[in-house]
C-alpha cells in the first residue's frame, strides 16, 4: 500500500466516485488517496485493517479460505465500493481477504483516529446497514446457485460476466476459485466447451463461439461482480 500526495487527485476522486454522499460531513480533510498494486491485498485474513477503505479505481476480488485450505473467491467489483465496513469499522479481525486484481485506488479514512466520528454519523450508518444487506442477499443467492447448479452453469455464467468483445482473458486460478471447482476440473469443463463448439482457446484466451447457446447454459441467478 502506498499512500499518494497528490490533493488535486484525491479531490478528484472524491468528486467523481460522489463518496461525500454518504456522509453528513465532507471527508476531504480526513480521508486518504491509497495506491494497492496488483497483488497487493486491501484487506487480509487474520490482519486487522486500520482504514476503512472506498475503491474508487481498480478491481478487487474477495476470497476466503475454506477449511480444507482451499480458496474460494466470494466476488469482485470494479466500481465505487467500501470494504472494511464488516470488521476494521468495529475492530475486529477479518475472516476473509480483500486484494487488488489490478492497480487499486481507494481513499482510506484511519480508524485510529476517526472511528469514532464514523460510528456516530446516523447517515453513513444506514448506508452500511443497506450495504451489508445488499451483500448478504446476493451471496445468499450465490450460495443458493452452487448448490442448485452444476459447475458448468456456473462457469458459463461467470464466462459471461468477464468477457469482453466476446472474449474472456480471466486469470484461470481465480476462475476456478469463483466457480469453487479445481483447477483441473476447469480445465476439463472449458475443454467440453470447446469441443461443443461454444468456445475456441487462442493462446491463453477463450473466444465464445455460440453466445446463445452460452448464455441458455448460465445459472442465470450467479453474480460475480457487484
Amino acid at each position: 500500500m502506498k499512500i499518494i500526495k497528490n490533493n488535486n487527485t484525491k479531490k478528484e476522486f472524491i468528486r467523481t466516485s460522489n463518496v461525500n454522499s454518504v456522509f453528513s460531513n465532507d471527508i476531504t480533510e480526513i480521508c486518504e488517496l491509497l495506491l494497492f498494486e496488483k497483488g497487493d491485498f486491501l484487506i487480509k485474513e487474520g490482519d486487522v485493517q486500520n482504514y476503512l477503505l472506498f475503491l474508487v479505481k481498480g478491481e478487487i476480488i474477495m476470497t476466503i479460505l475454506s477449511h480444507k485450505g482451499f480458496d474460494y473467491a466470494l466476488g469482485g467489483s470494479h466500481t465505487f465500493e467500501v470494504y472494511g465496513e464488516a470488521s476494521a469499522l468495529w475492530g475486529e479481525i477479518p475472516e476473509n481477504s480483500i486484494w487488488a486484481a489490478t492497480d487499486s485506488y481507494c481513499l482510506g479514512i484511519h480508524l485510529g483516529k476517526y472511528r469514532s466520528l464514523l460510528l456516530n454519523d446516523a447517515k453513513f450508518l444506514t448506508y452500511i446497514a443497506q450495504l451489508l444487506s445488499k451483500r448478504l442477499k446476493k451471496l445468499s443467492k450465490n450460495m443458493l446457485t452452487h448448490l442448485e447448479s452444476n459447475a458448468e452453469n456456473v462457469l458459463a455464467a461467470y464466462i459471461l460476466q468477464n468477457q469482453k468483445n466476446n472474449v474472456f482473458t480471466s486469470k484461470l486460478t481465480i476462475t476456478a476459485e469463483a466457480v469453487g471447482i479445481s483447477y483441473r476440473h476447469l480445465i476439463r469443463l472449458l475443454n467440453s466447451l470447446c469441443e461443443r463448439n461454444l468456445l475456441r482457446k487462442e493462446n491463453r484466451h477463450y473466444h465464445i463461439i455460440n453466445y446463445s447457446k452460452l448464455s441458455e447454459l448460465s445459472s442465470k441467478a450467479y453474480r460475480f461482480y457487484s
